[in-house]
């Protein structure tokens, strides 16, 4: 074999030609950092290159030229060669990339070649194992779990035994805790026993009949207590979530902050002192609409969001049909399998990062010739994957919008959130009160005092959760009458 031959599998001008991508957009940057790691990369200044990539992506910096010299400001003159020496080697980088395309075939092309090497590497490893007398039985269990981890792309996860994951959950039940995130709704936490980190749950209703509202006040309620929050918006924006939880906050009527011209003195106070409250809020508000940003974007987001807040809650999406299209789509594709898609692609980001997604979801229009308008599991719209795809599907459903229209101008209607789907556990149903001049959900019987709360008020301690309803109870997957 001639020296040639032994020269690792590589492809350092596909690696050149997306960091040169990454170092002239920022959507570029994100999509390296979503497809690879350092590690990935054959050139050991390249592997430095892009670690300062993903760090500044990661607190959500911009990435050029000149951020990513000084966060290599160590280890600059480590880069490129002597015709092209530190910064000088990352213009000529710059200049290498290729116009108007993405850096995806070249990732690809990078990995490609990472997976070789990785297997050659193993093969030798496993060579001179086998050679000093381990037992076959061991190499191949070995061999199994470290070429499948060079085939995801991912490295070996680490193995538990038993013995630890038994001492964490007795030490959570002997503190007898909400196993998830409570909601702000103690018979839903009840039911559910709180959004389990890591899950991936549906809210899906007809158009108006509260989605938003309701992922806003489980929003709000993560925020008090100092829960940090994602929130992609495709409709209402960062204006609109803000004006919902201000009046969830002061009381102030939703209509009125819309409509500033007709703010009393008084509201206008008490909105200054509510805004000074949420000001000091770990919330993230992205307006997706614009863009129409899509699941990978979505992706790049949470990691950004979790480098600004390590302790992420909760990802909100408002609302899935909204979601751009993947971008490996086939032209042909419909909006059903992009649906699928995108869903499947959510549920894999919640485990990834091990934070609790809660998307939005339409129904068809299948309830509204019902009886009673009642939803179904069903009535999900454009994909049947959504169901298969989420940990918990909850259905909103409120009677009182459909009895002469808006419940004969009552303060508050009557709801019920269906736990359709529960992975983890119960199905069942739970009543709601809408208390519409705030657009909140509370508990039936907190309509009064939710509408005249005041803002800035110390953390109050978490309500217990109710025991879930056992008279409506029913299998997983179950479509539940109310």
């Amino acid at each position: 074999m001639n020296e040639l031959e032994r020269i690792p599998p590589q492809a350092i001008d596909c690696e050149r030609s997306a960091i040169g991508a990454a170092l002239l957009s920022d959507e570029a940057a994100g999509t390296l950092c979503d497809l690879l790691k350092p590690t990935h990369f054959y050139r050991p200044d390249h592997q430095a290159i892009v670690a300062a990539v993903t760090n500044l992506e990661a607190h959500g910096m911009p990435v050029d030229l000149v951020s990513v010299a000084r966060e290599l400001s160590g280890r600059l003159e480590e880069i490129g060669d002597q015709q092209n020496p530190g910064a000088a080697y990352l213009a000529l980088l710059a200049e290498m990339a290729p116009l108007g395309a993405g850096p995806e075939y070249y990732c690809g092309e990078i990995l490609t070649a990472w997976q070789r090497r990785e297997l050659i590497r193993i093969g030798n490893e496993l060579a001179l194992t086998a050679s000093n007398g381990e037992a076959p039985a061991t190499l191949v269990e070995q061999a199994e779990a470290r070429l499948y981890a060079v085939t995801a792309g991912q490295e070996v996860n680490e193995v538990t035994e038993i013995g630890a994951v038994i001492a964490e959950v007795m030490e959570r039940l002997d503190r007898r805790v909400v196993t998830g995130i409570p909601t702000g709704l103690p018979r839903l936490d009840g039911l559910t026993g709180g959004i389990l980190p890591g899950s991936y749950s549906i809210l899906a209703a007809r158009t108006s009949i509260g989605k938003t509202a309701l992922a806003v006040g489980i929003t709000r309620h993560l925020l008090i207590r100092g829960q940090p929050v994602l929130y992609v918006s495709y409709e209402d924006g960062a204006v609109g979530v803000t004006e919902r939880l201000l009046a969830m906050e002061t009381g102030v009527p939703l209509w009125a902050i819309r409509r500033s011209k007709d703010l009393t003195d008084a509201q206008l106070a008490t909105l200054t002192v509510g805004g000074e409250v949420c000001k000091r809020w770990p919330l993230v508000l992205v307006n997706a609409a614009r863009r129409r940003l899509g699941p990978v974007q979505i992706r790049r987001q949470v990691r950004r969001a979790r480098g600004r807040h390590a302790n992420l809650a909760l990802v909100v999406i408002d609302y899935l049909q909204l979601v751009g299209e993947p971008p490996d789509m086939r032209r042909n594709a419909n909006r059903e399998q992009a649906v699928a898609q995108t869903s499947a692609m959510v549920a894999s980001m919640a485990r990834e990062f091990g934070v609790a997604v809660l998307a939005l979801s339409q129904l068809n229009r299948m309830a509204e010739g019902r009886r009673g308008h009642q939803p179904l599991m069903s009535d999900l719209r454009e994909s049947g994957s959504l169901e298969q795809d989420a940990d918990v599907v909850m259905l909103l459903h409120r009677p009182g919008y459909y009895e002469d229209g808006k419940d004969h101008g009552a303060a508050s209607q009557r709801s019920k959130l269906v736990v359709a789907k529960h992975r983890a556990g119960a199905t069942g149903g739970i009543d709601l009160a809408f208390v519409k001049r705030l657009a909140r959900f509370v508990t039936p019987g907190q309509e009064e005092e939710a509408e005249h709360r005041e803002p800035a008020l110390p953390l109050e301690d978490e309500p217990e959760p109710e025991p879930a309803p056992a008279a409506v109870a029913a299998e997983d997957g179950d479509d539940i009458p109310f």
